[in-house]
């Protein structure tokens, strides 16, 4: 198993992430404001069923989270509800992006159990809205435009190129992953959707890990010393909060950003920490978690996003729900 799968089915705990993201979306989506904008069309009564399932066969917290979406249910006509979930990310977030070619012909194409739902599509059904890929490419098929709210891919890192996985030629293309990084998906969003985010959406933002992973790889390599991995980590958490503060800047108000997980405590961090001579990679792996997360913390109070008026940002913490 190459450590792309392994990085996916070590943080890819989708029922209790969706679960958890979306008792934080129900608090986000009581605040804000707005014009009433015309409802979108209402998802297939079929999937709705569906993905309340996938989300309820977890555990009593997903159940409850299940329960207290169906009450939000019981206001449409509330001008205050959210009409549209928009996510920016990487393959935790991925909603579909390389669904393409062989790897769609076999079921494949998202980072969870395929067919099943990530949890920024369960988050979608459940406030009567889908979240699918904005584009739809990679692994020598090219990149075609769909126009969906699902902005996340696999390999993305924050603002850097080559992403996770991006395996780029001669010519700097990607021969695999698209991995197009949060800062060009928001650019991507900005072009397609007249420049501004609207007050009846929720928009997600989750990335980071795959800036670890790269940079623990130069270590690994023996190519980037390790002060310099850690500093590159912390710049990346910067840049993070620069993306939130952009999409507040162009009109989002409801706003979820999610930190990173503890990687160090997965299957593929304990192997890495399983002899005297790479558990220090281990230690290293748990210390640029720490410096994104705390790095990411103080740059969003830096940038003023959370005192904006009309902007609620509200940071969810995967770290300590997985630790």
């Amino acid at each position: 198993m190459n450590r792309s799968s392994q990085h996916a089915l070590s943080i890819l705990r989708l029922r209790r992430s969706a679960a958890f993201a979306l008792a934080t979306t129900l608090l986000v989506a009581s605040c804000g404001g707005g014009d009433d904008p015309p409802p979108v069309a209402a998802v297939e009564t079929s999937e709705v069923p569906a993905a309340v399932e996938q989300v309820a066969a977890g555990d009593r917290e997903a159940a409850l989270a299940v329960s207290a979406a169906r009450a939000t249910k019981a206001r449409p006509a509330d001008p205050k509800r959210v009409r549209q979930v928009v996510v920016f990310g990487d393959s935790v977030s991925d909603v579909g992006t390389y669904r393409v070619g062989p790897v769609a012909q076999v079921g494949g194409g998202k980072y969870t159990t395929n067919p099943g739902p990530v949890w920024a599509e369960t988050i979608g059904l459940l406030f009567d809205t889908r979240v699918t890929p904005y584009l739809q490419g990679g692994f020598g098929v090219d990149a075609q435009v769909l126009g969906g709210t699902g902005f996340a891919m696999g390999g993305a890192r924050v603002s850097k190129t080559p992403g996770y996985n991006c395996q780029p030629d001669g010519n700097g293309k990607c021969a695999a992953q698209l991995a197009m990084p949060v800062s060009q998906q928001v650019d991507n969003y900005l072009a397609s959707k007249g420049g501004q985010f609207k007050a009846d959406q929720l928009v997600f933002v989750q990335a980071g890990p795959n800036d670890i992973f790269f940079h623990l790889d130069l270590v690994i390599a023996a190519e980037e010393a390790p002060l310099a991995a850690l500093a590159e980590v912390q710049q990346a958490a910067v840049d993070l909060a620069r993306e939130v503060q952009r999409i507040a800047s162009q009109g989002g108000k409801r706003i979820v950003v999610l930190n990173v997980p503890p990687m160090a405590d997965t299957p593929f961090g304990k192997l890495l920490g399983s002899s005297p001579e790479t558990q220090p990679l281990r230690d290293l792996l748990a210390g640029m978690v720490a410096t994104f997360n705390g790095t990411l913390v103080q740059a969003l109070s830096a940038t003023g996003v959370e005192q904006m008026p009309g902007v609620v940002v509200a940071q969810l913490d995967l770290f300590t729900h997985f630790g």
